[in-house]
């Protein structure tokens, strides 16, 4: 979750994001300082925005405290809302496919409350499909059974 919503931009921009924040790497990201940041904000591959880059490196910081806690912590905290399985969809068409659900909007209010920031339920709902906890391939697709 430290990428703040990168889901929600174009996948040109994506990798503008992960070179300009190392790749994502929240030990380097949580170390930013001021030097990092008015890097970032002059940074034409990025959206500059110094709330969303501030908040970055927050998430950052909050990401690893939850692992030094217990390593896979952070994991086991986002598979919680969906029990540890995969949420699949029963999508057979792509008309209006859900940008929110209520295991999204729960783990957005969770992670709002430790204190991460852009982490509302659509942000929350993309990552889950991004990392494989909600399935919203068509049933017709191939990629659907797996």
């Amino acid at each position: 979750m430290i990428m703040n919503g990168v889901y929600q931009f174009m996948i040109a921009e994506h990798y503008g994001k992960n070179k300009s924040f190392n790749n994502f790497n929240p030990s380097i990201v949580a170390r930013y300082g001021d030097k990092e940041i008015e890097r970032l904000m002059s940074d034409k591959g990025i959206i500059r925005n110094r709330m969303k880059i501030l908040s970055t490196i927050k998430n950052a910081k909050l990401y690893l405290e939850i692992e030094a806690k217990k390593p896979g912590n952070f994991s086991e905290f986002i598979w919680s809302f969906t029990n540890g399985t995969i949420q699949k969809n029963k999508l057979d068409s792509m008309q209006k496919p859900p940008t929110q659900s209520q295991e999204s909007e729960a783990m957005s209010k969770a992670l709002r409350e430790y204190g991460f920031g852009f982490c509302g339920p659509t942000i929350c709902y993309a990552f889950m499909e991004a990392v494989g906890i909600i399935n919203n391939h068509l049933v017709s697709c191939h990629k659907y059974t797996k």
